[in-house]
């Protein structure tokens, strides 16, 4: 699913971020998502300047390799793009921006439960932030935290894509490159993703399911090789979700058995399924879109400090599966942007008692006090 900001915020920072100016640039409307965009690769797997909102999202399970073996993590890599205006940036400073570049970057140590988040934000201008053109392989970057050197880089690589963050802060980071195995993705009717139905929120929605990572994770200051698999979500949009929709319940699965299945559930105030979208990916990647009438998502309370429900019970076609969150800690609280919290963590997949799949989850709208992260 996506992220998104309260309208207070990016009115606050649209004034703040534009810039100084000699003449304002004629101003466009945001593009909607629309059923008639055509797909095309690697052409969008870049930025959308005409899209209100916009993320890169990784998330996977990694295993220690080589002298490492034994650790294992769950991981969260995400840039996103803040649209400010739909226009070009305005002229006259090269610090002006029509955009703002967030980063949020967590990793969760599955041996102990403990989870460490770091954030970034910077407008998109000058040495904070960007979202380069072609022949540059990078799509999004953003400056560091504070205090630490460097960037976050996420850049085009053969069939995926390396990344990397960094917070010396908070001990963590990491250098990863993920290889797709299976084709593009394309959620809903060839990528156009509804959110509503009658369409009045959706989003354009492409994903590599399944890919072979490999590289280095610092945690707590120790730098460890890994390899694993990841899953990535590109989306863009500027209208996500509707007035009545207060949160969301996303998954994503990836079956031993080379299945892979994304699942979510939109909820409104009283906490009732106001939608709910999937896609199913065989091994070979064959891709079947989900409907409401084609799963159920029913949420129970592991443990009883934590609003989130942390456990699932799951049908997907017949199958039934259940879910539980790996650690009850993985919980996104910005410190950048007040209020903004949410729960991201990795996931085992068991049916009937047996471990068959691993993947992750995303649970907003569950704290009324929160603000929802996109």
């Amino acid at each position: 699913m996506g992220k998104r900001w309260g309208a207070l915020a990016l009115v606050l920072l649209a004034f703040t971020m534009r810039g100084v100016a000699t003449e304002e640039p004629t101003r466009a409307p945001w593009v909607d998502a629309s059923p008639d965009h055509e797909f095309e690769f690697p052409r969008d797997h870049r930025a959308h300047d005409t899209s209100k909102t916009e993320w890169w999202y990784f998330t996977g399970h990694l295993d220690g390799a080589g002298p490492h073996e034994g650790a294992r993590f769950g991981y969260q890599f995400t840039l996103f793009r803040i649209g400010v205006d739909p226009g070009p940036a305005a002229a006259g400073s090269r610090w002006s921006a029509n955009a703002l570049v967030m980063g949020h970057a967590a990793i969760t140590d599955l041996r102990t439960g403990e989870h460490v988040f770091s954030e970034t934000l910077w407008r998109a201008a000058g040495a904070l932030g960007g979202f380069p053109r072609e022949p540059d392989p990078v799509v999004a970057w953003s400056k560091a935290p504070a205090g630490t050197p460097g960037r976050w880089d996420l850049a085009l690589r053969g069939d995926g894509f390396a990344f990397t963050m960094r917070d010396d802060a908070r001990a963590i980071g990491f250098e990863l490159i993920a290889t797709s195995t299976k084709p593009v993705v394309l959620h809903g009717e060839r990528g156009y993703s509804k959110k509503s139905d009658d369409g009045s929120a959706a989003s354009q929605y492409a994903s590599f399911t399944r890919m072979t990572t490999q590289g280095r994770v610092r945690w707590g200051g120790v730098d460890h090789d890994v390899v694993g698999t990841s899953w990535m979500d590109h989306e863009f949009s500027s209208s996500q979700l509707t007035e009545r929709q207060v949160g969301w319940d996303w998954f994503s699965i990836q079956l031993d058995d080379g299945r892979d299945v994304m699942l979510y559930v939109l909820r409104d105030a009283q906490g009732n399924v106001d939608f709910a979208s999937g896609t199913w990916v065989a091994a070979d990647g064959a891709v079947t879109p989900l409907s409401a009438v084609d799963f159920t998502i029913a949420g129970r309370r592991r443990d009883e400090r934590s609003l989130y429900p942390l456990a699932f019970d799951v049908t997907v076609k017949g199958e039934r599966f259940t879910i539980e969150a790996a650690s009850s800690r993985c919980v996104n609280a910005s410190v950048l942007v007040d209020g903004i919290e949410y729960f991201e963590g990795p996931i085992e997949v068991r049916r009937d008692g047996v471990t068959v799949g691993r993947g992750y989850v995303e649970l907003t709208g569950y704290d009324p006090d929160a603000k929802l992260p996109i």
